[in-house]
């Protein structure tokens, strides 16, 4: 997704829609794949390197500097520190459900969110976001479509969603299933291979482990980072989510 402005992401000229292929030359498959790759590289402080294919499909190499990062706030989600979050739709509109407030307010399938409350809107993530914490609440939307712009005005009902009150209004994004194939991949093993790769993770993790608790007895880590591998592993399972 876009990178958040000058987060290292943003700063290395990585753009919405980029696919990350290698870091420091290791091929990466998946969103887990370099969430630890990067981890273990940030913890060194040292300059990495990134190629990344690019949305119209030009591949291009850039440059993270981990040499200033702040180890501190590991135990939450350092990749989305550095400013990488998994890519998002368009604010765009798919379907109103009926009998909802979207349609109340005006709102049809192919309208574009440009602006909430004057907050500007580019992702459907970041539409939704407005949406929920605003229960009860009356907003001005500001949209496009096929007749220019225009302003509705919309209060998102009042929900209960696990245990919070949040709001909603009734509309889902649109979704291009070619583009979404793209975003996906599988990645297969056999039994023999499996073996010894849930050995080397094994490995891999434990040594990362012993690591992270040299770099608190010196001092350089935060005792709250304690949860280590485990935390980060809880958070690429919420970024899949």
């Amino acid at each position: 997704a876009k990178p958040a402005p000058q987060s290292l992401a943003a700063l290395a000229g990585l753009q919405r829609g980029d696919t990350l292929l290698r870091v420091n030359g290791k091929e990466i498959e998946t969103w887990q794949d370099a969430r630890w790759r990067l981890l273990q590289l940030v913890v060194d402080h040292s300059s990495v390197t990134l190629d990344v294919r690019s949305r119209d499909g030009q591949v291009s190499r850039k440059l993270l500097d981990f040499r200033d990062f702040d180890l501190e706030g590991l135990e939450g989600d350092p990749v989305g520190k550095m400013g990488f979050r998994l890519y998002r739709p368009d604010a765009v509109v798919g379907r109103v459900l009926q009998g909802s407030i979207a349609e109340a307010s005006g709102l049809v399938a192919g309208d574009r969110i440009l602006e909430v409350d004057g907050k500007p809107i580019e992702t459907w993530d970041e539409f939704v976001l407005q949406i929920r914490s605003h229960p009860g609440e009356r907003l001005q939307v500001r949209i496009s479509n096929n007749s220019g712009q225009s302003q509705l005005a919309m209060t998102p009902e009042t929900v209960s969603d696990r245990g919070r009150t949040v709001g909603r209004i009734g509309a889902e994004p649109l979704i291009n299933s070619e583009e979404m194939k793209n975003l996906f991949t599988v990645v297969r093993h056999g039994p023999l291979d499996s073996m010894g790769l849930a050995l080397l993770k094994t490995w891999d993790t434990s040594l990362f482990s012993f690591r992270m608790i040299g770099r608190m007895i010196t001092g350089d880590v935060s005792w709250r980072n304690i949860s280590g591998p485990v935390t980060i592993a809880d958070y690429a399972g919420q970024s899949a989510d």
